[in-house]
């Protein structure tokens, strides 16, 4: 029944659009694709290259193109990272080593790493273009949509299909198709698979193209038979009303197929999908607490700032409890609370927001928002000193905290080492502050000194992370060697926060 609907579907849109062709006989569907795409590749076929005439006593030479693996939208002088730093290390071990890794626990991990993806370097050994492709892969794994679209951008998405591929993704994602688009229209040869012609055809209301497309495509063995109908469905929903919508596993979804979903009206939620897709969900329309939902994710790798996810919690009154609706309503009571100065609201709140949030893995963001002005109120017990010192100590002002704070027990004073990165001699018990000490007293393992001599430092960079990406979860010697070879590239800022945030991460 849906396959014969279909198909009156599309005879109908044929028979339509065969009418601006005069008296002549219409084509078939398939007739008229294969007559389209040979059209298409004549159009794009490249004109003959002329060798340049040589100029006597003047040698012509083509200089060879930069490898969009060198792009970045950081320079290394401002990143701090070398602009050698992968040009010794083979791009299939790199994308292995990221391939495999989680997303970081801790904040300052995602930073760092989102740093070190974004930083213009030269190119590792490898096919030219795979590695920028894995690096836009990890920027999206980490939720970074806007830079992964801008690196893309500016090392041009048309240089090989796999970025292509990510450019159209990643515009789907971030619902700013239209450049994508129209590049696909003028270029068709670019394109990632028929899907894709079919959205962007029907997008610039070309809907004759688009449905002839969809038929033609799947008559040649191109589309699945779940996507043609998921297409049809899209294409004109009238046609579908009453009829359940075709479902496609969740292993399947695609930024595509996502946006189809959507298209319909039957949008996928995104709290299981990966990170990426939860930008969708800030774009205006879904609902409070989905909107809630997917920025606690992204603030969580400093996708979403702590300021826009502020906005987000405090742009309504919750009317429920339990769950979401109790960290917004302890957000909402301490930003009132230190905005009026009120000690002993700010007393009582706090201690709650910092439980609530610690649940979700969010105390860095109360820490950002309010450690710094905590810090100039005159507190009157020990235990809210104390509290008010670790809020201090997760957020960027870590080592200033560090440097004006008097410390009244052994932990508060190992905190203070650790953030001005003098660890050495103090006694604080415990396997975490072991590692910690380890870390920046002694030199990194073997396998990590390897790479450093052959000068491969964005491999060990990268391997430090990784190994230490589950956070407090991680091996104490794991620990210990990422923290050295932080301290030994000169990253002793990112080495001091993360032992920072292992200790603070959890009720220790």
């Amino acid at each position: 029944m849906r396959r014969a609907g279909l198909a009156t579907f599309f005879a109908f849109i044929l028979a339509n659009s065969a009418g601006a062709q005069g008296d002549n006989s219409p084509l078939s569907a398939i007739d008229w694709f294969k007559q389209h795409q040979s059209v298409e590749q004549k159009e794009t076929e490249p004109e003959e290259l002329l060798e340049p005439e040589p100029t006597p006593g003047i040698e012509v030479s083509i200089l060879a193109p930069q490898s969009p693996d060198a792009v970045g939208l950081t320079s290394s002088a401002v990143s701090g990272f070398a602009p050698t730093i992968w040009q010794n290390s083979e791009t299939d071990r790199l994308a292995e080593i990221l391939g495999e890794m989680p997303i970081p626990r801790l904040p300052a991990l995602t930073i760092l790493l989102t740093r070190l993806m974004l930083t213009e370097a030269e190119s590792p050994i490898g096919e030219p273009g795979a590695y920028l492709a894995t690096r836009i892969e990890t920027l999206m794994k980490l939720g970074e949509i806007e830079p992964a679209i801008a690196l893309l951008e500016r090392a041009d998405p048309e240089a090989t299909p796999r970025l292509f591929q990510l450019w159209a993704d990643l515009s789907l994602l971030a619902g700013e198709e239209n450049e994508f688009c129209q590049t696909l229209i003028n270029k068709p040869q670019l394109s990632p698979g028929y899907e894709y012609q079919i959205y962007c055809l029907s997008r610039t209301g070309n809907w004759s193209a688009a449905a002839t497309t969809v038929l033609a495509a799947e008559a040649l063995g191109e589309l699945d038979p779940e996507l043609v109908l998921l297409l049809a469905h899209y294409l004109d929903p009238e046609l579908f009303e009453g009829m359940p919508v075709v479902q496609i596993s969740e292993q399947s979804l695609t930024p595509l197929t996502f946006r189809l979903y959507e298209g319909i009206g039957e949008p996928w939620p995104t709290d299981r999908l990966p990170l990426a897709f939860a930008h969708s969900d800030l774009r205006g329309l879904a609902g409070w607490r989905t909107q809630i939902t997917a920025a606690e994710r992204l603030a969580r790798t400093g996708a979403v700032s702590e300021n826009r996810l502020l906005g987000i919690y405090t742009a309504n009154l919750p009317s429920a409890s339990g769950g979401v609706w109790d960290r917004v309503a302890d957000i909402q009571a301490l930003d009132k609370a230190v905005e009026t100065g009120e000690k002993d609201a700010i007393a009582y709140t706090l201690a709650k927001a910092w439980q609530s949030f610690e649940t979700v893995g969010l105390r860095h963001v109360i820490s950002n928002l309010y450690g710094e002005a905590l810090m100039r109120f005159e507190w009157d017990t020990s235990e809210m000193k104390a509290l008010v010192h670790e809020v201090a100590m997760l957020s960027r002002a870590y080592e200033s905290v560090a440097r004006t704070y008097w410390p009244s027990n052994h932990k508060e004073a190992f905190l203070n080492a650790i953030a001005l990165g003098e660890t050495a001699g103090t006694t604080y018990p415990g396997i975490m502050a072991d590692a910690i000490r380890a870390g920046f007293s002694d030199p990194p393992a073997a396998e990590h000194m390897f790479l450093l001599a052959r000068d491969a430092d964005g491999e060990a960079l990268l391997s430090a992370i990784s190994k230490i990406a589950t956070g407090r979860d991680s091996f104490p010697d794991d620990i210990s060697q990422a923290i050295s070879v932080f301290q030994v590239l000169g990253l002793g800022d990112f080495a001091r926060q993360v032992a920072l945030q292992l200790m603070l991460s959890g009720d220790e």
